[in-house]
């Protein structure tokens, strides 16, 4: 679980997004920051029963900086107002977001390099009876859904592919992961970590699909 004063002060810099407050406030947000780190921990050691690969990972190191990037946004405001971690390689894995009734975990690619993303659309089309075997597994089904839409996919099925195969939906993508959002009331009780633990492997099977076409 995350502690309640922590989503405090998430929502609290949310209303004052802005560097005098947060240097007034630089105490609670290590102690916020403290405890995100404590439960990226927990959640890493849930994760290696069944992915050795995250087993091994430093929580630390899977925290990202509060700092955001504004060179090149509108948007102004000098920090983030979530708390996040990628507890996987660089580009893909596990993802968790925390912050007021905006938390949510994530497993899969979600910036595949052009390469990567030929391969995965290949591997899809050319495997795709193991592929649906994953999707339509009713644990995945039940809890997970189906992998995300985003705004950015393609219109039409790209050249070099039947545009009626079973797996033209998901050809158009350009990113291939789940997401699970995570209520207010479920993040803050003492077994969240176990709950959340048990959505990353009914998301790992599509993971690892995924890692083994990259790897081929």
């Amino acid at each position: 679980m995350i502690n309640k004063n922590s989503l405090q002060f998430l929502e609290n810099l949310k209303q004052n997004n802005n560097r005098e407050w947060f240097a007034e406030n630089k105490e609670w947000y290590e102690r916020a920051k403290a405890d995100f780190e404590l439960l990226v921990a927990k959640m890493i050691q849930a994760l290696a029963p069944f992915d050795s690969e995250a087993a091994h990972r430093e929580a630390k190191k899977c925290v990202f900086r509060i700092y955001r990037d504004v060179r090149f946004s509108p948007d102004k405001s000098p920090y983030k107002t979530n708390m996040g971690a990628s507890m996987g390689s660089k580009d893909h894995g596990y993802y968790m977001q925390i912050a007021p009734e905006e938390s949510f975990i994530a497993c899969g690619y979600y910036m595949p390099q052009p390469h990567e993303l030929k391969k995965i659309r290949r591997g899809i089309y050319e495997d795709f009876e193991t592929f649906k075997e994953i999707i339509d597994n009713k644990t995945f089904k039940n809890n997970i859904g189906d992998l995300r839409r985003d705004g950015d996919s393609l219109k039409r099925v790209p050249n070099g592919f039947d545009k009626e195969h079973p797996a033209a939906e998901y050809i158009k993508l350009k990113r291939f992961y789940v997401m699970k959002t995570i209520g207010q009331e479920q993040l803050l009780k003492d077994d969240f970590v176990q709950y959340a633990a048990q959505m990353y492997e009914a998301m790992y099977p599509l993971k690892k699909f995924l890692v083994d076409l990259l790897e081929d």
